[in-house]
């Protein structure tokens, strides 16, 4: 068989199977044929590179490869303008940032304040931002800043509080006067009265430790029962024991005086009550006074008992019936949603029973109450 026709479709695979088997038995019996074979195989391999040959476009490659070189040039060019940029510039931001910030440093606002005061005639409880508690009594102010920062907590106070300091060894809470007398402690509960129309400031410990700093730099440290009274005259620091629960009445609605002098007895009550009081005394005679001056204008009444018991979502963590509400509170510890406030400026205003014994004070309540609904609707 040496049909060239056969053969070059052999070479190119268009024989079918069958045929393609008879040209390879053949070519291994032939070695002529097999030479042959060969010699086909390279010839066509060659003509086939001449026509990829004849296929490529010289002039277009060489654009290709010219514009590649052109463009990592360019790049290397850019690369190196960057990096010169970058050095040249880096004085330039520095002295950018520095004269930045010195000139915003100068238009900076102050640290902003916050300012609670607290009017004649009325107590008000309030929330620090650190967590602290604190009650002012009336006539009262205090500043403080908005958010406590550099590790102090201070605030400014004229007039009267109490303090009960959330604890951190970190971050010591100052209290200042504006006769230039410092309170600071670092996790306690104290009362200080520093009204300015009064000659002293009387700083008393119930619990923890304070340290009370006189403008001089004197220090004295208190223990809880005992009260510090810095003289605004002299600037000296006396040191005495006092009943804690007299001096910080105030808070529950009591005004205690034991053997007081009848001109500060009538300027406190003034004060408390937000009256006017004029005393004349045309001896030289000092009249003392002892009594104990209760005010229940801050109780619960009835009216809002009903209002706060409605704001009840009826959610079945606890039940509020207005009918049988004495005003315990419990409610308002089982609320998950934080709905019933019976929140109360004056705690010690309003009398807590015992879980134990609420039903021989809720039963007469309920049956009053009760009885009040069942006249009413018959109205």
């Amino acid at each position: 068989m040496k049909d060239p026709e056969l053969l070059l479709r052999y070479l190119r695979g268009e024989l079918p199977d069958a045929e393609k088997t008879a040209v390879e038995r053949m070519a291994a019996a032939d070695p002529r044929l097999s030479d042959i074979l060969g010699d086909m195989r390279r010839a066509e391999a060659l003509s086939q590179d001449l026509v990829r040959m004849e296929l490529l476009d010289a002039e277009a490659g060489f654009g290709r490869v010219q514009s590649r070189i052109r463009a990592r040039a360019r790049e290397r060019v850019f690369r190196r303008a960057v990096r010169w940029a970058a050095v040249l510039m880096l004085p330039l931001l520095v002295s950018s940032l520095v004269f930045g910030w010195l000139y915003y440093r100068e238009r900076m606002p102050e640290e902003l304040f916050a300012e609670v005061a607290t009017p004649a005639g009325t107590v008000i409880r309030y929330d620090l931002p650190d967590g602290s508690v604190v009650w002012l009594n009336a006539g009262s102010r205090l500043r403080y800043p908005v958010r406590f920062a550099g590790g102090k907590r201070e605030v400014e106070l004229r007039g009267e509080a109490y303090f009960e300091v959330e604890a951190d060894r970190k971050s010591p809470f100052y209290v200042h006067t504006d006769a230039g007398m410092s309170v600071y402690v670092y996790g306690t509960s104290f009362n200080v009265n520093a009204y300015d129309d009064e000659p002293a400031i009387r700083t008393v410990l119930e619990k923890g430790r304070v340290n009370v700093v006189a403008p001089d730099r004197t220090t004295v440290r208190i223990e809880p029962g005992e009260q510090v009274v810095f003289d605004r005259r002299t600037g000296a620091l006396t040191c005495s024991q006092v009943r804690v629960e007299d001096e910080c009445a105030w808070r529950d609605g009591r005004l205690v005086f034991r053997n007081t002098p009848l001109d500060e007895v009538l300027h406190r009550l003034a004060r408390h009550y937000n009256v006017d009081i004029e005393f004349r005394n045309h001896s030289d005679e000092v009249f003392r006074y002892r009594a104990t001056f209760r005010d229940l204008s801050h109780s619960l009444t009835e009216e809002q008992v009903k209002a706060e018991t409605s704001r009840c979502l009826s959610c079945g963590a606890s039940v509020v019936d207005p009918n049988k509400c004495i005003g315990c509170g419990v409610c308002t510890t089982k609320c998950v949603f934080d709905a019933i406030h019976l929140h109360r400026e004056i705690p010690g205003a309003s009398v807590m029973r015992a879980s134990e014994d609420k039903l021989k004070y809720i039963l007469p309540n309920m049956v009053k109450q009760s009885i009040k609904v069942k006249f009413a609707k018959k109205k």
